[in-house]
């Protein structure tokens, strides 16, 4: 079931993964907020270099962390700017970058009030 911003049944089936302290799904959080955060920064810096391939290789890995974590937003957000960056489409994806960041913001916030 996907209730907003985050698919439940992802966040459900992490929760599963735990002993009962909460630890794992927290740690995870934790790494996706971290490596999140480097995604979005290697999307701006090829945005600003003219590389659309790197530009597309950030976004798939942005897209398929926030698959695993269920951020439904984040995901889509993500693949728009993916297929700018396999597409050598860089017009635009100002925006693109500015919408996965808030879409990232919105997720992590969401996340913090799973664990």
């Amino acid at each position: 079931m996907t209730i907003g911003v985050l698919d439940m049944q992802v966040i459900e089936e992490l929760r599963s993964l735990d002993d009962g302290e909460g630890e794992i799904l927290k740690s995870i959080v934790t790494i996706f907020e971290e490596s999140s955060n480097e995604l979005l920064q290697e999307l701006s810096d090829a945005m600003e270099a003219g590389e659309a391939g790197r530009l597309a290789l950030a976004a798939h890995s942005l897209k398929g962390s926030a698959s695993n974590l269920g951020a439904v937003l984040l995901s889509v957000a993500a693949l728009e700017l993916e297929k700018a960056g396999k597409a050598g489409e860089l017009s635009g994806t100002e925006e693109g970058i500015l919408k996965a960041r808030q879409e990232f913001s919105v997720a992590l916030s969401c996340l913090h009030q799973q664990v």
